[in-house]
């Protein structure tokens, strides 16, 4: 909470100055959602003027649409959560606001439907993973001894 609100002063402090970008505007968005949940309307304001610079930022666009669900304006929700989706299909959290918004609405289906389609993504990232490996293949891995390797190999 800290660390956002120090954020938040120094993204505005740069905004003030003339660091007129969509990505600061994204971040202060992000951070008055994070320290002031009052004070949405600021939220709001910071993430219409990210939208307005780069209106192709699906991350910006599923801010906006978790921002309207917060303000209770779910078909709004809707419309940025969709948008967000079309411009980056595997968003997992935009599939995750965009389920609880229909949930909200009462359209279970749906609502599941995208859970489904949170679980796939989940289940594709990690098949296709290019995180280090885990702690257990390193320890397990066999390896020839030290002076057994072949020439030139490293």
């Amino acid at each position: 909470h800290f660390k956002s609100a120090r954020a938040r002063f120094q993204l505005e402090t740069a905004l003030a100055l003339g660091g007129d970008d969509a990505t600061a505007y994204y971040y202060l968005a992000l951070a008055h959602t994070q320290t002031s949940p009052q004070n949405i309307p600021a939220a709001e304001n910071a993430i219409r003027q990210a939208l307005r610079m780069d209106p192709g930022n699906a991350h910006a666009q599923s801010l906006a649409g978790k921002i309207a669900l917060i303000q209770k304006q779910y078909n709004i929700a809707l419309d940025y959560l969709t948008a967000a989706i079309r411009l980056e299909p595997d968003f997992v959290d935009a599939h995750e606001a965009l389920s609880a918004a229909y949930r909200t609405l009462g359209e279970k289906e749906k609502s599941i439907a995208e859970l489904k389609e949170v679980l796939a993504i989940k289940q594709k990232k990690a098949g296709t993973s290019q995180s280090p490996a885990s702690i257990s293949s390193l320890l397990f891995a066999v390896r020839p001894p030290a002076g057994d390797q072949i020439a030139g190999a490293p």
